[in-house]
């Protein structure tokens, strides 16, 4: 969860003697290896997204990106790494990255993260406390995982809170399978979630309370960001929650139901909004108002408990993303 800096010089080893101190400088330049390109692969519920970044002043910036949609019935989920594979290939292929080490990225519902708190302990300790806390707090055994955490800001006197985050072990084997048969290697893996954050962290200056809220596919992630304080939920009411709506409303398949989402659906706005639509349209939009609103409950359920047991202040400004953020009159809904 941590950003790892890289150390772009740490193998370069130069021996020079009796050279000219201009001479030995242009040498050692030549001799140093470049900044490489970063690549970033981000596997969501329903899409696949690789990002090559390349050197830019201090930082990186990202240069080209290619995107694949996973559009799967629930019932063809069995199928969905094999299509994974085949996203990834092409990108590699399109990209020319052929060989590259890639920064993976896996969607939230893949991991599971809990937030725990533990009594005041010398730092040697934290690690094996953390391990114990991991025994009772996640639901598969220990050796069918892989485990870190981050120590967050203390919240109270003598307590201390890390961020426990697990995966399952053949989750990151079948997807590790699939990165190395495209003929890369991976580099480090994280969760969407915190990568989220990350970014949010490096890009905005924001000293107010905030809201990111990551419409997905299947989960809705909220995120609050606060004076160094971090906290999450996930919640199911996101695009295929949507989706499904819309395919038990017209009684149709979840393939046309999303594929009528994205071509025609609108969130209504109520107040005669429909008005001027025909029957089909006007039933579109309602379905998607009330599914939409099931979202909108969970936001205030969850900044509620931020408020009342995270001891939270409400967010003053709301960062909106993902794939559902782009459903005409998400914005304005939400509002």
């Amino acid at each position: 969860m941590k950003i790892q800096q890289s150390q772009a010089y740490q193998d370069c080893e130069v021996i020079i003697e009796d050279e000219d101190p201009e001479d030995r400088i242009d040498t050692i330049i030549k001799k140093m290896p470049k900044w490489a390109d970063k690549i970033a692969l981000e596997i969501g519920a329903q899409s696949v997204t690789m990002g090559v970044f390349t050197p830019s002043g201090k930082g990186y910036a990202l240069s080209r990106y290619a995107r694949r949609d996973i559009l799967l019935d629930p019932v063809e989920e069995g199928m969905r790494m094999d299509y994974v594979g085949s996203a990834i290939a092409e990108m590699v292929q399109e990209l020319k990255v052929r060989g590259s080490e890639v920064r993976n990225v896996v969607s939230g519902q893949q991991v599971f993260m809990r937030f725990i708190k533990l009594p005041a302990i010398d730092m040697d300790d934290i690690a094996e406390q953390v391990g114990f806390e991991a025994q009772q707090h996640i639901p598969f055994p220990l050796e069918d995982i892989i485990y870190s955490y981050q120590e967050l800001a203390d919240r109270e006197e003598g307590e201390r809170e890390v961020l426990l985050v697990a995966i399952k072990k053949d989750v990151l084997d079948n997807l590790n399978t699939q990165v190395e048969a495209s003929s890369l290697k991976t580099r480090s893996v994280d969760c969407s979630i915190t990568s989220l954050y990350n970014a949010f962290r490096a890009n905005y200056d924001e000293e107010e309370p905030v809201m990111l809220l990551d419409i997905g596919a299947k989960t809705t992630d909220i995120i609050f960001a606060e004076d160094g304080r971090f906290f999450t939920r996930s919640v199911t009411a996101a695009g295929a929650f949507i989706t499904n709506s819309i395919a038990r409303e017209f009684n149709m398949s979840f393939r046309e139901a999303e594929q009528l989402k994205i071509a025609d659906g609108v969130v209504s706005m109520g107040n005669g909004y429909t008005d001027a639509m025909s029957e089909q349209e006007a039933a579109l939009a309602t379905t998607i108002r009330t599914a939409m609103g099931r979202l909108s409950s969970e936001v205030q359920r969850t900044i509620n408990h931020y408020r009342a047991q995270c001891k939270g202040n409400p967010p003053t400004k709301a960062y909106i993303c993902g794939g559902g953020a782009r459903l005409p009159f998400a914005l304005e809904f939400l509002e």
